[in-house]
């Protein structure tokens, strides 16, 4: 659409939809695993004629170090027709939602989406900033709450490596108990109660724990001194915690995951407060919140 056409539009000022552009994987194809660029090596692979990712996706696939052959498309029903045929491997293109047929591997970006409406209806678009907004102050998490609905649902490609499937197998015989240890200061996601681990972090960590068949224990930190203290000897098997904690002993002692959880950072005040804002308080002065002050 040319310059001289979206001038006769009105446009929200909150995006609205987030797409996500990914490299998919017909579903039930066990032989890619994601992450383990060895088994990308050979993969035939579609793309869009146009598309804005390519020439981005291109960089990282050489970035990479695996051998492919690329296959373009016109439109995208001929891609996912592709991918569902057999012509090609694996495919990568935009969603809003992803097919019920196709299992993620990569996850390279976001494009964000705006309500567009005739420039008359302007008081419509008001309305729907308007809603928006209200729903970032009520419901904060919405957006992820829809990435979970239309991303997290589906079955996806967790095969273990080789390494991974030894390192298992190797637990398993020797009956290993493994050590964990969570921030005890960090209510919904990790906290104690009666003495026992809760929280959203405690039970991803129980779920994927009793999933691998692996037995474990929680060492107890009833402060966030003790769970320092726990992290720098060395004497947990695993760390649960946000990426922004203890970077130093992330580095030194454990090797960091991909994220299992994302969480927000809000900023409250008083509801009748309108004066710019020249002293803040901080619950924790981590790296995240560090930024976000300064960009603002």
């Amino acid at each position: 659409m040319t310059d001289e056409r979206l001038d006769e539009f009105a446009f929200s000022t909150h995006s609205a939809i987030t797409a996500f552009t990914c490299m998919n994987v017909k579903v039930g194809n066990t032989a890619v695993r994601a992450g383990d660029y060895s088994t990308y090596n050979g993969l035939r692979i579609g793309l869009l004629q146009r598309h804005t990712y390519n020439e981005s996706f291109l960089e990282w696939a050489e970035s990479k170090g695996f051998s492919y052959e690329i296959i373009y498309y016109e439109t995208p029903t001929e891609l996912s027709k592709a991918l569902i045929n057999g012509e090609v491997d694996a495919l990568v293109n935009s969603y809003i939602g992803t097919p019920k047929d196709e299992t993620i591997i990569e996850n390279f970006g976001e494009t964000l989406y705006y309500i567009m409406a005739r420039k008359e209806d302007q008081a419509f678009i008001d309305d729907i900033d308007r809603a928006i907004d209200l729903m970032n102050i009520e419901i904060p998490n919405w957006r992820s709450d829809l990435y979970a609905r239309y991303y997290g649902a589906q079955d996806m490609n967790n095969k273990l490596t080789d390494s991974e499937q030894a390192l298992l197998e190797k637990l398993h015989e020797e009956k290993a108990v493994i050590r964990a240890v969570l921030a005890p200061d960090s209510t919904p996601y990790s906290y104690y109660e009666n003495g026992e681990c809760q929280g959203i972090t405690a039970d991803i960590f129980k779920a994927t724990a009793e999933r691998l068949g692996l037995d474990y224990e929680f060492l107890p930190a009833a402060t966030k001194q003790e769970y320092i203290d726990i992290l720098t000897s060395g004497s947990a098997d695993v760390w649960l915690d946000s990426d922004t904690e203890n970077p130093t002993v992330g580095e030194t002692y454990y090797r960091t995951t991909e994220p299992y959880l994302k969480t927000t950072v809000s900023m409250l005040r008083q509801r009748r407060a309108s004066s710019q804002i020249k002293k803040l308080i901080v619950l924790s002065n981590d790296r995240t919140v560090k930024e976000l002050v300064s960009a603002n």
